[in-house]
């Protein structure tokens, strides 16, 4: 699958793709890709938006990153499109201090 992206600016091209992600209530989110992470991830602030009462209400999953820092995330079934495809995929919400979601590796599985 080929889709248009756009990168960050920086010493490393970081890859960003804009996705529509719905759950109850439609919303647009920008996503880094390839990042080589196990699982999709949005931050919680997005859940609200997306109609998602609580967060934590879905299933509970300690991530770790590349620090080996973990953080404590809860999963629920998301529909997006990227480049003009639907998927549905699990994207586990937790609380860090960014505005992007994550692309994990299981949706190049599917």
């Amino acid at each position: 699958m080929k889709f248009r992206y756009k990168t960050l600016p920086g010493p490393i091209e970081t890859p960003i793709v804009d996705i529509g992600v719905s759950y109850a209530v439609p919303f647009k989110s920008a996503c880094l890709v390839g990042s080589g992470g196990d699982v999709n991830f949005l931050p919680h602030d997005y859940a609200p938006m997306l109609g998602i009462g609580n967060y934590k209400n879905g299933d509970r999953k300690t991530i770790f990153g590349v620090t080996k820092n973990s953080m404590e995330t809860y999963g629920h079934a998301i529909k997006f499109t990227l480049g003009g495809h639907g998927h549905k995929e699990k994207f586990y919400f937790g609380e860090v201090g960014q505005d992007l979601g994550i692309l994990g590796r299981t949706f190049f599985h599917n």
